[in-house]
């Protein structure tokens, strides 16, 4: 379960389809490409390659998985769906160098569609408008982008912190760091995640 901005709750139906072709795509990525691979996002980019396959693992169980106890929302977690839902216009990208391809974007339009959104027909080849209606899927999990201003908070101690807590932005949020994955241990998560979005 995820505290999204439409509630407590986890992705299903479209929505769902479309996040998990995008996890994959950014999982065989990082596979692909391991520490070296960045995405452009600063919270997810820091982290170890364990700690972003790490990330990955516990975001899908919090989003798929209604037995799965709500995790505090963090830097980390949170850059990590927008990394997701890039990746998703990146996919989309790929997409409109193929002439007969629209699979991508009719997964963007379903989605949108049972999400209440305005979407582009499946045959738009304008990226803009492709981008607006990722941005809107977005926006349907998460809250804000308080995760890319963590440099803002860098150096203000706790206590002090008015406008971090005006913002409502616990004390640990730029702080707390995910799990790491053991070398050996990194396979087996992928292999995991490869299941879970195939």
């Amino acid at each position: 379960m995820w505290r999204t901005s439409q509630g407590n709750r986890c992705l299903k139906d479209g929505e769902a389809t479309a996040f998990k072709a995008a996890l994959g795509g950014l999982v065989e990525d990082l596979a692909e490409w391991g520490e070296e691979h960045q995405t452009g996002v600063g919270p997810f980019d820091v982290l170890s390659y364990g700690q972003r396959i790490a990330v990955l693992e516990d975001l899908a169980a919090a989003l798929f998985d209604p037995a799965v106890p709500m995790p505090s929302h963090t830097a980390a977690n949170e850059a990590a769906v927008f990394v997701v839902f890039q990746q998703l216009k990146g996919l989309i990208e790929v997409e409109l160098d193929d002439p007969d391809g629209t699979g991508v974007r009719m997964m963007v339009r379903t989605a949108c569609l049972e999400c209440g959104l305005e979407a582009p027909s499946e045959q738009e080849d304008d990226p803009e408008a492709w981008d607006a209606a990722v941005d809107a899927l977005s926006d349907q999990v998460l809250w804000d982008h308080d995760f890319a201003d963590g440099d803002d908070f860098l150096d203000v101690p706790p206590d002090d912190d008015v406008d971090r807590k005006l913002l409502g932005i616990s004390a640990e949020y730029y702080s707390a760091v995910p799990r790491e994955l053991r070398d050996e241990d990194v396979p087996a998560v992928i292999t995991r995640l490869r299941a879970f979005t195939a």
